[in-house]
């Protein structure tokens, strides 16, 4: 979808821009998501609340302590807030009663070698996945989790005994 300036039939100036009114073409909305044309004429405001791409996934990744739950919390806020979005806060391990269960044995049973640990936080990443994710990306909500897929490989692998591309191709099957 495209508009050419001027009265409709004038193309003398020879330069089509993209409608960011255009049903459908979300790199369009995300381009101009105020309304306004790249020739700086604002053709009017309006609010984006939900992307119609399915949602928007966001990842906070960090050491233990560094201020990833208090960041994913205020960009939680602020996304309800000021954009109206359903937010999901989640975080892994954890974010389900079956992850519930799953972290407090690998944090707090016995001792596990490093393959049956990435197996268990593999299967959490699955069931979270598949039970509370891609559902609520499927709404159109913006999900925001404490913690995913670098935090596998950089606590699977970081201790030499596992390959970090196996934990990654492991959490992506």
């Amino acid at each position: 979808a495209w508009f050419t300036p001027g009265s409709p039939g004038n193309s003398s100036q020879g330069r089509r821009y993209p409608d960011p009114d255009s049903a459908g073409d979300e790199t369009l909305r995300r381009r101009y998501p105020d309304g306004v044309n790249d020739t700086g004429r604002r053709r009017h405001r309006r609010a984006v609340a939900v992307p119609p791409h399915g949602g928007l996934f966001i990842s906070f990744e960090g050491g233990d302590g560094s201020g990833k739950t208090t960041q994913a919390r205020e960009l939680a806020t602020w996304l309800a807030a000021v954009h109206g979005w359903e937010v999901v806060l989640t975080r892994e391990p954890g974010g389900t009663p079956l992850g519930r269960t799953l972290r407090d044995l690998v944090l707090h049973g016995e001792d596990l070698d490093p393959r049956t640990e990435a197996l268990l936080f593999a299967a959490d990443r699955a069931h979270h996945v598949a039970t509370v994710i891609r559902p609520a990306l499927a709404r159109g909500a913006a999900v925001i989790t404490d913690r995913y897929l670098d935090s596998s490989v950089a606590y699977q692998a970081g201790g030499g005994e596992l390959d970090p591309r196996e934990v990654e191709s492991l959490s992506w099957w």
